[in-house]
């Protein structure tokens, strides 16, 4: 933003102004640069290991190209440190991280533009799909990266669909169709999982 002060109409008493200053004083406020940089992603919710194409937008000329970093020493990697295109590659643990851009504007002013990344754990069942027969059981695992010490909730979707154990131990029900288990990770995005059963 830019904010233009003409003086001729303050008064300072005891205090002479040059002359130079009496017409007009130009003030540029802000350095985030929100209204000169943008970077166009795709998405910003991604899985760990996960790459995306950025793009960088700005609004102006700039003085020089502008420096791609991740704030996070773990928040993945960038495959360029300059230019208007770049590639992210997610880290294998789940977490919110910053992309950060820096660049300089014609008249020196350093602006930023900040991308923030949600990574999220992911996860599977195994296995993926299995027949039983009524009544008979089935141990599934659930397999989640991005996650050090996972807490998983293990439920069937139907009603009448069998049991399950919080330990993954499935018993089929007596009747014969489809069924879902689902495995949910504990976390405030609850990323799932299903594994279907076809009981006959």
């Amino acid at each position: 933003m830019v904010i233009e002060v003409d003086l001729r109409h303050l008064r300072f008493p005891g205090v002479a102004l040059p002359a130079l200053l009496l017409a007009s004083l130009t003030v540029a406020c802000g350095s985030s640069g929100g209204d000169v940089l943008y970077i166009d992603a795709p998405t910003t919710n991604l899985k760990v290991g996960e790459r995306i194409s950025l793009a960088l937008q700005a609004t102006e000329v700039l003085a020089a190209p502008a420096e791609w970093d991740v704030q996070e020493l773990e928040g993945g990697s960038l495959v360029r440190t300059t230019g208007q295109q770049n590639t992210y590659l997610a880290p294998p643990l789940a977490g919110t991280y910053h992309i950060v851009v820096r660049a300089v504007r014609a008249n020196g002013q350093k602006v930023r533009a900040v991308q923030v990344m949600v990574v999220q754990a992911n996860v599977s069942v195994e296995p993926a799909s299995v027949r039983l027969a009524p009544g008979e059981s089935c141990t599934f695992t659930a397999r989640v990266k991005g996650l050090r010490d996972p807490k998983i909730l293990w439920t069937v979707e139907d009603g009448d669909g069998g049991q399950v154990t919080q330990g993954g131990m499935y018993t089929a029900p007596s009747q014969f169709g489809y069924y879902q288990v689902t495995a949910t990770v504990q976390t405030d995005d609850r990323p799932t999982a299903t594994a279907t059963v076809r009981v006959e």
